[in-house]
C-alpha cells in the first residue's frame, strides 16, 4: 500500500504540479508516472481531460454580395372590371337588404329604399342611351322586320299573311299533306282536322293524303286509305294521330308539320317557315 503523502506526490506530478520541498530540477532522468497516457491508468486519475479535438481549418466561403430587394410588384388590374365592379354592387345591395329585412330599423329600410332608387335611376339612364342608338342606327332595331305598334303590327300581319298563302299555293303545285288520322269515334282531333284540311283543299287546291292508322273512317275523307306499311317507310309510324306532314312526290322528301289540331293560319305558318326559311334564321 503506497503511504499517502507519496500518493498525493505522485499524482501532483502527474498533473504536472511539484511537492512542497522537491527540487524543480530532478536530474537527467527523472522519475515520471504519466497516469493520463494509458487506458488502465487513466481511470484511475480523475484530473485527466481528454484531448481537445484539433480544429480543422475550414476554407474561407467567399462572401456574395446580397441580391438587390426585388421591385415592390404592382397590384394586377382585374380582368373584367365592370363585371366585378358590378357584382360588388349587387353584394352591397344584398347586403342592404338582408340588414332591412333581418333588422328593420327605420335606417335600415332607408338605405335599402335608397339604394333601390339609385337603381332604378341608373337603369333608366341605360334606356334612355339605348334608345337614342336605336333612332339613328336601323340596323339594330328589330322594329323594321317586327313592328310593335297596333298600326304596325296589322301592317305587317297582312303582308306575311299575303306571303304564306302565295307560298302555300306555289307548294301545293309541287307536294301534298300527308294526314295521318284514327278513327272519328276514337279521335276527336281526327275527325276536327279532317274539316280543316278538306277546307284548305277546297281554297289552295292542295293535294291530301289522308291515311287511317287504325282502318276507321274520317268524315271528311271517306275514300282515305288503311296504312299497309307504308308509314313506317316514311318514318312516321310513330307519330300519334292526327299528324300533318308535307310531302314531295318527285324526290321522295317528307317534312313532319306537326301533331295535334293545328288550323289552317298555322299550317300555312309552318308551311312558309319549312319551305322559306333556312334554320337558324327565323329570328
Amino acid at each position: 500500500m503506497f503511504h499517502a503523502a507519496f500518493f498525493w506526490g505522485l499524482v501532483l506530478i502527474g498533473a504536472g504540479g511539484l511537492p512542497m520541498g522537491l527540487s524543480a530540477d530532478p536530474g537527467p532522468d527523472p522519475f515520471r508516472l504519466d497516469m493520463c497516457d494509458t487506458r488502465e491508468t487513466r481511470g484511475w486519475s480523475f484530473y485527466c481531460r481528454p484531448p481537445e479535438p484539433a480544429v480543422e481549418e475550414e476554407d474561407p466561403v467567399p462572401e456574395v454580395a446580397a441580391p438587390p430587394p426585388a421591385p415592390e410588384a404592382e397590384p394586377e388590374e382585374p380582368e373584367f372590371p365592370a363585371t366585378e365592379e358590378m357584382m360588388a354592387f349587387r353584394a352591397y345591395v344584398d347586403e342592404l337588404k338582408y340588414r332591412a329585412v333581418l333588422d328593420p330599423t327605420e335606417e335600415n329600410v332607408r338605405a335599402y329604399i335608397e339604394v333601390q332608387q339609385a337603381m332604378i335611376d341608373q337603369a333608366g339612364h341605360f334606356t334612355d342611351q339605348w334608345q337614342r342608338i336605336i333612332f339613328k342606327t336601323p340596323e339594330l332595331s328589330a322594329l323594321d322586320d317586327f313592328p310593335m305598334s297596333s298600326m304596325g303590327i296589322g301592317v305587317y300581319q297582312d303582308q306575311m299573311k299575303a306571303a304564306r298563302d302565295e307560298t302555300f299555293r306555289q307548294v301545293a303545285t309541287e307536294a301534298g299533306i300527308i294526314f295521318i288520322f284514327e278513327d272519328d269515334a276514337t279521335c276527336g282531333l281526327c275527325r276536327a282536322q279532317g274539316e280543316v284540311l278538306s277546307q284548305m283543299e277546297e281554297w289552295y287546291g292542295v293535294s291530301i293524303l289522308a291515311v287511317s292508322r287504325d282502318g276507321g273512317r274520317n268524315e271528311w275523307f271517306p275514300e282515305a286509305v288503311a296504312d299497309d306499311g307504308r308509314l313506317a317507310d316514311l318514318g312516321l309510324a310513330d307519330y300519334p294521330a292526327p299528324t300533318m306532314a308535307l310531302a314531295v312526290p318527285q324526290t321522295g322528301e317528307v317534312a313532319v308539320m306537326g301533331t295535334g289540331l293545328l288550323t289552317a293560319d298555322e299550317i300555312l305558318d309552318r308551311t312558309f317557315v319549312i319551305t322559306q326559311i333556312p334554320v337558324g334564321e327565323r329570328y
